[in-house]
C-alpha cells in the first residue's frame, strides 16, 4: 500500500507545551564562602539541604509566597575554564518586591551601592539594580501598583474619611469610600488608653465619630515598654489613621525587619523565613499615637467601675473613678451609644458586660523576663559586634535552649530588645488562675526584677545560653529587666454582647506573645471597627455583627500563640504534659514547623 500523505496540522494544534518548574540557578565563585554571605545578608538567603543527586557546591534557598528559589554556588577554582568567567561577574539575577523601600533602606544600612530608576508623578521607585561581591547584577522589580495622577492627589477632607479596604497582598494601597454624616455621629466610650485604645480612637474619629477615651493610669506613669514588632499590614493602619506626620517619622519609629531566624539549643539555623515585619519601642508609638490626637480625647485618671447597658439602640449608662479630681468614691455617671472594652487582658468591661462562664485565665506555665540594652556605648560595652555577629540586624531572632527560648532583635535607636521565657517549676499546662487572683503580689502580671530574682535568672542564662555574647547582654541589661507572668483566655465566640457594647485588643484576644501579635491585632481591630462602620453607613444596626467576621483568625492565632509556646518551652502540646518530646538538635525544618503548627505563617495571619 502506498505510503499516505500527512495530515496537515498547525504548529499550535499540534505543539503541547511542557509543563515545567525552575529548579535552581547555578553561579560559580572564587570565594563561595563570601558569595553565600552575601546573599544571606543581603537578599535573606537561607542555607537549603543539598538536592539528591546533586553536584557540589553551597546550597542556598529563598522561601517566597509563590515559589522557592534555590542557588547554588560552585567553586571555579575547581575549574581554570570557570574561574576566567568569573573575573568580572556574568550572571545577571531578577527579582521582585512589594517592599522596594525596605530592600533600599536594608542596603544603604549594609553600604551597598545601587542605582534605580522611578517613574510617575510621585517619582516612586521602579527598580533597583545592584552588584553582588563577585560583580553579578541584581535587579529588583517594584510590583507597587501604579496610580493615575489623579489618584495620588491628597484628599481634601481627611478626617471625614476610612480606609474600607486592603489588597493583603500589598497592604499600602487603600480603597477609600464615601464621608459619614457627622450629624449622626455616634458618641463613643473607649475604656483603656493604651496603643489599642487609642488607635481605636483614631480610627472612628476618621469616619466622624464622637470619641472620649478613659484612662485609669496617669499620663506621667506611661514610661518604659518593651519593644513590639508591627506588621506590614498595621504598618499601613497606622498611615491611614495620619499617625505618621512624614516619612521620616515611620523611619525613626520603625525599624524593617524581615526575616524570622529558629537557632537550635547547640546554635545553628533551624529554620529561616521572611516576614513582614518592623521593630518599634513601645513607648514611642504609644506617644505618637496620643500626640496625634485631640488634647481632649483622652482622660487620663478615670477608672472604669461599672456599667449597664440599656437596651439595643439606647447606649450604655457607665460610672468612672475620676481619682484627678473628686474624692476616692464619689462617681461620674455618664452615657453613651456605643461603649469599646480596650482595657487589656484583664479587661474589667469584658467581665461586667460579656459575664463569661469562666472565672479563670490560663497560665501558660512559664514566665517571662524582659529587658533592653542601649548598644550605643561601645567603649562600654565590649559585646557589641559579637552580639550582631551571631544574632544580625533586621531579623527576629528565637534561640531555642533547654526547656526555655530568647526572643531577640533591635529596635530604632540600636536598642537591642530581649524576651527570655523560663519553665515553671512542674509546669502545669492546665493551670487555672482565678482572675480576682491575678495582679496580688504572688501572681502580679508584671513587676521589676529584684536583685534575687536577677541572681536567680543569671544562673540560669549562665548554664543554658549556647552565645556568651546573649548571657552578657542579658546580665548588662539587669537595671531595666522585667518579669512577666504569661497568661491567655480562652476564645470568645464574638466580640460584642449583641446590643451596644463591643472588645477590641487583649480584651477581646488576649494571646500568649509568641507570634507577636497583641499590638497587631489591637491596631487591625481598630481598623476593621471603623471600616465596617463605614460600609455600614454610619447606622449601628449590623456593624459588630461584621466586625464578628474577625472572630475565627483572632481564635487561631490565640491557639496558634499557645502551641508555640509550649513546642519551644519543651511541653507538650493539647494539654500534655510529656517532657523531652522536643530534640531540636535533631530536627529537620520540616519536622520543627509541624510541631509549631507553621509558627511562621501565623505571624503573617493579619
Amino acid at each position: 500500500m502506498p505510503d499516505q500523505p500527512a495530515k496537515s496540522t498547525s504548529a499550535t494544534s499540534a505543539y503541547k507545551p511542557v509543563r515545567l518548574a525552575l529548579h535552581h540557578l547555578t553561579l560559580c565563585s572564587t570565594n563561595p564562602e563570601r558569595l553565600s554571605d552575601f546573599y544571606k545578608r543581603v537578599l535573606g538567603f537561607c542555607h537549603a539541604p543539598r538536592p539528591l543527586a546533586s553536584s557540589s557546591g553551597r546550597w542556598l534557598e529563598l522561601k517566597a509566597a509563590t515559589m522557592n528559589f534555590v542557588l547554588q554556588i560552585t567553586d571555579a577554582n575547581l575549574d581554570p575554564a570557570l574561574r576566567d568567567q568569573t573575573k568580572s561577574g556574568h550572571a545577571r539575577l531578577a527579582f521582585s518586591t512589594g517592599s522596594i523601600n525596605e530592600i533600599t533602606n536594608l542596603l544603604e544600612n549594609l553600604q551597598v551601592n545601587y542605582s534605580t530608576t522611578t517613574g510617575g508623578a510621585q517619582k516612586s521607585i521602579n527598580q533597583i539594580v545592584f552588584e553582588d561581591c563577585d560583580g553579578n547584577s541584581i535587579e529588583v522589580n517594584n510590583l507597587t501598583p501604579k496610580r493615575d495622577d489623579a489618584d495620588s492627589e491628597p484628599n481634601p477632607q481627611p478626617p471625614l474619611q476610612v480606609p474600607l479596604s486592603i489588597d493583603w497582598e500589598n497592604p499600602r494601597f487603600y480603597t477609600r469610600l464615601g464621608v459619614v454624616d457627622r450629624s449622626k455621629a455616634l458618641q463613643i466610650a473607649i475604656i483603656g488608653g493604651s496603643i489599642g485604645g487609642l488607635a481605636t480612637a483614631h480610627a472612628l474619629l476618621k469616619v466622624g465619630c464622637f470619641v472620649t477615651v478613659f484612662e485609669r493610669g496617669s499620663r506621667d506613669r506611661r514610661r518604659g515598654g518593651g519593644g513590639v514588632a508591627i506588621s506590614d499590614a498595621s504598618k499601613a493602619v497606622l498611615e491611614s489613621l495620619s499617625i505618621f506626620s512624614a516619612s521620616s517619622d515611620s523611619r525613626e519609629l520603625l525599624s524593617p525587619m524581615r526575616y524570622h531566624v529558629d537557632y537550635s539549643p547547640s546554635g545553628f539555623i533551624l529554620r529561616k523565613g521572611v516576614i513582614p515585619f518592623y521593630s518599634s519601642h513601645w513607648i514611642q508609638l504609644y506617644n505618637k499615637l496620643l500626640d496625634t490626637l485631640p488634647s481632649d480625647c483622652v482622660r487620663f485618671d478615670n477608672e472604669f467601675v461599672d456599667a449597664e447597658d440599656l437596651g439595643k439602640g439606647k447606649g450604655v449608662r457607665f460610672y468612672i473613678n475620676d481619682k484627678s479630681e473628686k474624692e476616692e468614691g464619689e462617681l461620674e455617671e455618664y452615657e453613651s451609644d456605643i461603649l469599646i472594652g480596650a482595657d487589656g487582658n484583664m479587661s474589667r468591661v469584658r467581665d461586667l458586660v460579656f459575664k463569661p462562664t469562666s472565672e479563670y485565665v490560663r497560665d501558660a506555665g512559664y514566665r517571662s523576663w524582659r529587658g533592653q540594652l542601649d548598644l550605643n556605648s561601645k567603649n562600654e560595652i565590649d559585646f557589641v559586634d559579637p552580639l550582631k555577629d551571631s544574632y544580625p540586624p533586621h531579623e527576629f531572632h528565637v534561640q531555642l535552649m533547654r526547656h526555655s527560648h530568647v526572643v531577640l532583635f533591635y529596635m530604632p535607636g540600636n536598642i537591642c530588645n530581649w524576651q527570655l521565657f523560663i519553665n515553671k517549676p512542674n509546669p502545669n499546662p492546665d493551670l487555672r488562675i482565678r482572675k480576682t487572683d491575678v495582679g496580688t503580689k504572688r501572681n502580679k502580671l508584671t513587676k521589676p526584677a529584684l536583685p534575687q530574682d536577677l541572681d536567680h535568672l543569671h544562673e540560669f542564662v549562665r548554664a543554658f545560653s549556647p552565645d556568651r555574647t546573649l548571657e552578657k547582654l542579658i546580665i548588662a541589661s539587669s537595671k531595666t529587666t522585667v518579669q512577666s507572668m504569661v497568661i491567655d483566655h480562652e476564645p470568645l465566640v464574638s466580640f460584642h454582647n449583641g446590643s451596644n457594647v463591643v472588645l477590641v485588643g487583649d480584651a477581646a484576644h488576649a494571646a500568649t506573645p509568641h507570634l507577636t501579635r497583641g499590638s497587631n491585632m489591637a491596631f487591625q481591630d481598630a481598623y476593621w471597627l471603623a471600616r465596617t462602620f463605614a460600609e455600614n453607613k454610619g447606622e449601628r444596626d449590623g456593624w459588630f455583627e461584621r466586625y464578628d467576621l474577625r472572630v475565627d483568625d483572632c481564635r487561631r492565632i490565640v491557639e496558634l500563640s499557645k502551641r508555640v509556646g509550649r513546642v519551644r518551652q519543651g511541653l507538650g502540646i493539647d494539654d500534655s504534659s510529656e517532657e523531652n518530646m522536643w530534640d531540636f538538635d535533631s530536627m529537620d525544618v520540616d519536622q520543627f514547623e509541624i510541631a509549631c503548627g507553621d509558627g511562621i505563617s501565623g505571624m503573617r495571619i493579619e
